[in-house]
């Protein structure tokens, strides 16, 4: 019976996060970590854009402290983030090139 009122309390959007933590234990420094990490990612994807700071971190701590993303999870995401940074990172540098490539010389 103990198990199925954890399990409605999880499933529930009331869920307090605060006591989640705090009974938590020494595992929930680790977890304040993966949900910043989680947070990072979150603002970078689409649905979350026009979300404020605050409600971007509710949903990271509350994700990882009812454990709905795993610790590989997060660390795929993170590593997806980085590939798409690097590819934003060429694009850029390809853009620059070639404008300066068209931009018509002075000097002569």
């Amino acid at each position: 019976m103990t198990k199925i009122k954890k399990e409605e309390k999880i499933n529930n959007e009331e869920i307090n996060i605060d006591e989640i933590m705090i009974n938590s234990g020494k595992e929930k420094y680790d977890e304040l970590v993966l949900a910043m990490k989680w947070a990072y990612h979150l603002k970078n994807l689409e649905e979350y854009k026009t979300k404020t700071a605050s409600e971007i971190i509710d949903k990271a701590l509350l994700d990882v402290f009812t454990h709905k993303v795993s610790e590989e999870d997060i660390k795929k995401a993170m590593l997806k983030d980085e590939e798409t940074r690097i590819e934003r990172i060429a694009e850029r540098k390809r853009e620059r090139a070639e404008a300066a490539k068209n931009k018509p010389n002075l000097d002569e």
